[in-house]
């Protein structure tokens, strides 16, 4: 048996791109010339600072953190859905999965807002 029923499985990669699509609708290129005068805007990119080795495991180990934390939190909730009826597997994963959606959209709204 699976943690998430078919239909939210699959409907992962929907919920996922909704963020990431707003993002990118509304990101904008500067223009040549303000580039040319601002050269710190890119030294982000020109001194690999976002991505590198370090910054990798960082966010991976962050990654795994934060799946821990849902996987907890909801674990010790599942006691008060089982209180209204409503505490089976399918729920418990449901609620991991509504968890996750909302950790996902924070995570591209937190990575949007500090560059």
């Amino acid at each position: 048996t699976v943690l998430f029923e078919d239909w939210l499985r699959l409907s992962f990669n929907g919920f996922g791109t909704i963020p990431v699509l707003a993002v990118g609708s509304f990101d904008q290129d500067i223009e040549a010339r303000v580039a040319i005068a601002n050269p710190s805007l890119y030294v982000v990119g020109r001194e690999g600072q976002e991505l590198n080795v370090m910054k990798t495991l960082q966010t991976f180990c962050a990654a795994v953190v934060h799946s821990a934390i849902i996987f907890f939190v909801t674990l010790l909730a599942s006691p008060g859905m089982d209180m209204f009826g409503a505490g089976d597997y399918y729920t418990f994963g449901s609620a991991v999965y509504t968890c996750l959606i909302i950790k996902l959209t924070y995570r591209v709204a937190f990575l949007t807002c500090s560059h």
